[in-house]
């Protein structure tokens, strides 16, 4: 049976098509700390799946959790390596063919998990910028300045400032201080949890949050109390802006990736 590509380009929604999702897979992928963080063995994608969507307090991932389940079985057996293993044997039409035709596994499961992959266990490439206020002219004159250096996305500053020395680097380099490159570097760590943009961000910036050490470590009382505050004061729903529980557990046990400034 040949493949239905008007299906798979509606199952890839929405992204706008099969290339450019492999693309943007390629390219996240294309970073050494992600290669070192996220390249799961089907057995260790699994156990780290069921982590992440268990972290929901509402519990409503279930069917997630089964369906991401199957294919990664299936992929074990086959003897797929790791996900950029998987995503190598399906990354053009093609192949995806050749794949769909000699193994048991369906259209829908393959492009689930490549979407399971891009928007839930790899973070999205976004401008630096969007971490910022677009008020706060300092900061975004330091981003200018680290754009010109080549770090131009969460990604990129991730990549280049992962530790310490890492760090003082850029900041040889730029002339900026440091503890911003710290900071804006822990915001950048906190995109990586899934559906986490810069409006997300600025609201653990504004109440002193922006940093996966200081949500593992706090009280949840206490940050909730504080949030609650916070979000009263602007006006705005917190349950709707920000999904604290789920960051909460999420702290935990992500992958480290950037040392901590000490």
């Amino acid at each position: 049976m040949q493949i239905d590509w008007l299906e798979v380009e509606n199952l890839v929604k929405p992204c706008p098509n099969y290339n450019v999702l492999i693309k943007d897979l390629q390219e996240v992928f294309s970073y050494v700390f992600i290669r070192e963080a996220y390249n799961q063995t089907p057995k260790q994608a699994l156990e780290y799946s069921k982590k992440l969507f268990g972290c929901d307090p509402k519990q409503r991932y279930g069917e997630a959790i089964k369906r991401v389940t199957c294919i990664l079985e299936k992929l074990e057996k086959i003897g797929i390596k790791n996900n950029f293993d998987f995503i190598s044997q399906v990354e053009t039409k093609e192949k995806l063919e050749a794949f769909y035709q000699k193994y048991s596994i369906t259209v829908q499961e393959i492009v689930g998990f490549l979407k399971y992959l891009s928007f839930w266990l790899l973070p999205s490439k976004i401008y630096l910028r969007e971490l910022v206020e677009s008020d706060d002219n300092e900061y975004l004159a330091y981003v200018t300045t680290l754009r010109q250096d080549g770090i131009r996305y969460n990604l990129d500053i991730l990549e280049q400032g992962r530790t310490k020395e890492d760090r003082e680097n850029i900041s040889i380099r730029t002339g900026i201080p440091k503890n911003v490159i710290y900071d804006l570097a822990s915001r950048a760590d906190l995109t990586r949890m899934p559906w986490v943009r810069g409006r997300n961000i600025k609201h653990y910036v504004k109440t002193g949050y922006a940093n996966f050490d200081k949500l593992a470590k706090i009280n949840p009382e206490i940050i909730h109390k504080e949030m609650a505050s916070y979000f009263k004061s602007i006006g705005k729903n917190m349950k709707l802006a920000i999904d604290l529980d789920s960051h909460i557990e999420y702290s935990k046990f992500f992958p480290k990736v950037i040392d901590p400034d000490i």
